[in-house]
C-alpha cells in the first residue's frame, strides 16, 4: 500500500490509467510480451514494498491485472513488470488494487472506504486513489498517476474551556464515500456514485483536545465534489459536538482545510440566530453558556433604502473591542470566530454591563487610524443583563404599543460623579458609546480594551468623500464618535449640510408608517428603536408641557421619572454633546435632563424626547448627538 507523510496531505487511495500507442507496438511480439512499466506518483507520496496496481487494456486481454511493485520502494517512481499474452495496445492502470473492481475497463469498481483510521502518532497512513494513462514503447510504459480523490482536513481546536480525547468523526455526506465505478477508458476518468450512504465514520487515535486551543487535525479522505449543509458529529471523552451545516469544496489531489472551535459539551449552546433572526445587539447573562452567532451577517441583513444591499462578510479575526468595567475580561471571558464565520463567546462570573465584539479582515493596517488586528469589517453590541420585561405604553391617541421596561444597554455608572444609566447612539448608528469627559477621553472607570489600536475615543471621520463613505467609516470606526459641524447639517452622516445627503431611513422610518428594523438598528432580535407616536402619552396633552400636572408621571421626580403610560422608569440620563461626545446634562441647569431618540425624522434632525423635573419637550435634536433609547416590540 502506498504510505505518505501528512504534511503533503494528498494520499488516501490511488488509480492510474495507461494506453499504449498502436503505432508503437513491435509486431515481432505479436504472440505475446513481457512489459516494464514506469509509473511516477505527486512529489512527496512513495512507494512502498508490496504494493500493487490493477491494469486494463481497450482489447479485453487485461482484465484487472495484477502487478506488484518490483523496484522504487520508498521512491515516487516505482517499476512494475507483467505478461501480456498477446500485443499490448493500451493500458490503464490503477492504484491501489482490488481484486473486485471487475473486468470491465469501462466501469472498474472503486471504493473509498467509508470507515477510516487516523493515528496522530502514525500520521503516514491514509487512502488515495490514483488514475493515468501511458504509451507502450518497445515493451516499456510511462505514466504519471493522476489523484481521483480529496482530503478534508478538519482543524479542531479548543475554545479554552476543556480538554478532551478526540475518538471518532463522523461526516454526514450522501455521496462522499463507499462504492463508486470508473471508466478508465475516458481521457479524464471520473469517480461516479453507486448509491447508498456515503456517510463517513473515522476513528481517531493519540487525539487531544487541548485546552490552550492547539489544535487537532484529522485528514478524512472524500470524494471530489461540492458540499453543502454537511452535518459533523465528533464524539470525545467529553461527550458528542455537534457542527451543522458546513459547506465546502473537495478538489482531486488537495486538501481543503475547515477549522472548527469546539466547546465543552457538557455547557449549553446557545445560538442567537436559530430563530433564523439577526441583530446588532444580543442580550446574554450565563456564564455557564456558551453563545454564538453568525458574524457573516450585516446587522440584520435587511437592505435599507438608499445604501447598498448588505454583503456577506468574510471575517478573519474577532476580539473584544471594549467592555464596561476596568479590567479587561470582566464581562467578555473568552472570545472566538470559526473558519465559517460563526462568533463563539462566554461570560465572566458575575459579569455584568456591556460590551463590543468586532470581527476584521485580519490585515493590519497604518496610518492615522492604525488597526493592529485589521479593518473592523462589522460589531455586535453585547448586552448583559437578565429581568427585561415587556411592558405595555399608550401613546396619547389611545394606541398601545409594547416596549422595553429600561433603556437600551442599561447599567450604572460606576464613578459616582457622573452616575447616569443606559449607553448613547449617535441618530442612525448601530454602535452604542458611553460618553466622554471634556479632554475627549473615555469617562474614567467606564470602559476598558486590550486593544490600544481601537480604544474609544472622540473624532471625526476620515473621509468626507461621499455619503457612502461616511456609512463605511461608521462601521470600520465604531468605537469612534464621530463630531459634526454645521457644515454637515450636525449630522455624521452625509458630506454637506444640503438635506438631500440626510438619510431619513437609517433607523426603519417609513413615509407610509410602516416601519421595519434595518441593517442599523441598534435594537435586540424581536425589537426596534420606538418611532415618535410610542412616547406621545407622556404628556397629558400629547404635547410639550411645562405644567408637571401635565406629566403622565408617577411618584417624584428622583433622577428620572416613572411613566404610567410607559409602565416604566426612565432615566434623565444625560446626552452626548454632538460635536465632541462630552457627557453634558448631568445636571444641567434644570437638573439631571434626559434625552430620547425615536425613529423618526424631522428635516435635517431628529426627532427626541427631552426631560427634566420640570418639563418634557417633544422636540428635536442634532443627529449626530448621542441620545438614549428606548425599544419597542416587533408585533406583525
Amino acid at each position: 500500500m502506498c504510505r505518505f507523510y501528512y504534511c503533503f496531505l494528498t494520499a488516501i487511495s490511488v488509480l492510474a490509467l495507461s494506453a499504449c500507442n498502436k503505432d508503437s507496438i513491435d509486431n515481432s511480439k505479436d504472440e505475446g510480451m513481457a512489459v516494464s512499466l514506469e509509473a511516477s506518483l505527486p512529489n512527496g507520496i512513495m512507494w512502498n514494498s508490496g504494493d500493487k496496481i490493477g491494469l486494463f487494456d481497450n482489447t479485453g486481454n487485461l482484465q484487472n491485472k495484477q502487478s506488484v511493485l518490483k523496484n522504487g520502494s520508498g521512491s515516487s517512481i516505482g517499476t512494475f513488470e507483467f505478461e501480456s499474452e498477446s500485443s499490448v495496445l493500451g493500458v490503464s492502470a490503477y492504484f491501489p488494487y482490488d481484486e473486485n473492481a471487475g473486468s470491465e475497463i469501462s466501469s472498474v469498481n472503486v471504493t473509498i472506504p467509508l470507515n477510516q483510521k487516523y493515528d496522530v502518532l502514525s500520521p503516514q497512513t491514509a487512502y488515495m486513489l490514483y488514475v493515468g494513462k501511458g504509451e507502450c514503447i518497445s515493451g516499456k510504459i510511462s505514466m504519471q498517476m493522476i489523484p481521483k480523490t480529496g482530503i478534508l482536513s478538519l482543524n479542531l481546536s479548543s475554545d479554552g474551556n476543556f480538554s478532551s480525547n478526540i475518538e471518532k468523526v463522523g461526516i454526514s455526506t450522501t455521496d462522499g464515500a463507499g462504492d463508486f465505478t470508473v471508466d478508465m477508458s475516458m481521457d479524464i476518468p471520473e469517480l461516479q456514485h453507486k448509491g447508498g450512504d456515503g456517510t463517513i465514520n473515522v476513528e481517531v487515535s493519540n487525539a487531544v483536545l487541548k485546552a490552550d486551543g492547539t489544535p487537532v487535525v484529522v485528514p478524512v479522505s472524500i470524494a471530489p465534489g461540492k458540499y453543502s449543509d454537511v452535518n459533523v458529529t465528533i464524539s470525545s471523552s467529553a461527550g458528542e459536538i455537534q457542527l451543522s451545516g458546513l459547506s465546502f469544496d473537495i478538489i482531486s489531489g488537495q486538501e481543503t482545510s475547515l477549522d472548527a472551535v469546539l466547546s465543552d459539551p457538557s455547557i449549553e449552546v446557545v445560538d442567537f440566530n436559530a430563530g433564523g433572526e439577526y441583530a446588532n445587539c444580543y442580550i446574554a447573562n450565563d456564564p455557564d453558556v456558551v453563545y454564538k452567532f453568525d458574524a457573516k451577517v450585516m446587522g440584520t441583513g435587511v437592505q435599507t433604502p438608499g445604501l447598498p444591499k448588505p454583503e456577506v462578510l468574510n471575517p478573519v479575526d474577532a476580539f473584544v473591542l471594549w467592555e464596561t468595567g476596568d479590567t479587561p475580561g470582566n464581562v467578555i471571558k473568552t472570545v472566538s470566530l470559526s473558519s465559517d464565520g460563526i462568533v463563539s463567546f462566554t461570560l465572566a462570573d458575575d459579569a455584568e454591563g456591556n460590551a463590543v465584539i468586532a470581527v476584521t479582515d485580519g490585515k493590519p493596517v497604518e496610518g492615522d487610524w492604525p488597526r493592529s488586528r485589521g479593518t473592523i469589517l462589522w460589531s455586535w453590541h453585547i448586552w448583559v443583563t437578565e429581568g427585561i420585561k415587556d411592558v405595555v405604553c399608550t401613546g396619547f391617541d389611545g394606541t398601545t404599543y409594547t416596549i422595553m421596561d429600561r433603556n437600551l444597554g442599561d447599567w450604572i455608572q460606576k464613578d459616582e460623579t457622573s452616575e447616569y444609566q443606559g449607553l448613547k447612539y449617535q441618530w442612525g448608528r448601530k454602535d452604542p458609546f458611553v460618553g466622554f469627559s471634556s479632554s475627549g477621553n473615555v469617562i474614567d472607570g467606564s470602559v476598558c480594551t486590550s486593544e490600544t489600536d481601537y480604544i474609544q475615543v472622540s473624532g471625526s471621520k476620515t473621509d468626507y468623500s461621499s455619503n457612502e463613505s461616511s456609512i463605511w467609516e461608521s462601521v470600520a470606526y465604531p468605537e469612534i464618535f464621530f463630531g459634526a459641524t454645521y457644515a454637515t447639517s450636525y449630522d455624521w452622516y452625509g458630506v454637506d449640510s444640503e438635506i438631500d445627503n440626510r438619510n431619513n431611513f437609517l433607523w426603519g422610518y417609513s413615509e407610509d408608517g410602516n416601519y421595519v428594523k434595518t441593517i442599523f438598528d441598534p435594537s435586540p432580535i424581536g425589537y426596534r428603536v420606538a418611532e415618535a407616536n410610542v412616547l406621545t402619552g407622556l404628556t397629558k396633552t400629547g404635547t410639550t408641557s411645562f405644567n408637571t400636572d401635565e406629566f403622565e408621571v408617577e411618584g417624584e421626580f428622583t433622577d428620572g421619572w416613572f411613566f404610567t403610560k410607559a409602565s416604566s422608569f426612565f432615566p434623565a440620563s444625560g446626552s452626548l454633546a454632538y460635536n465632541n461626545g462630552v457627557l453634558r446634562m448631568i445636571p444641567s441647569y434644570n437638573g439631571r435632563e434626559g434625552y430620547y431618540w425615536t425613529s423618526t425624522p424631522d428635516n435635517e434632525n431628529a426627532r427626541m424626547y427631552d426631560f427634566t423635573q420640570s418639563y418634557i419637550f417633544m422636540n428635536s435634536n442634532k443627529r449626530a448627538s448621542g441620545c438614549s433609547v428606548r425599544c419597542v416590540r416587533i408585533t406583525e
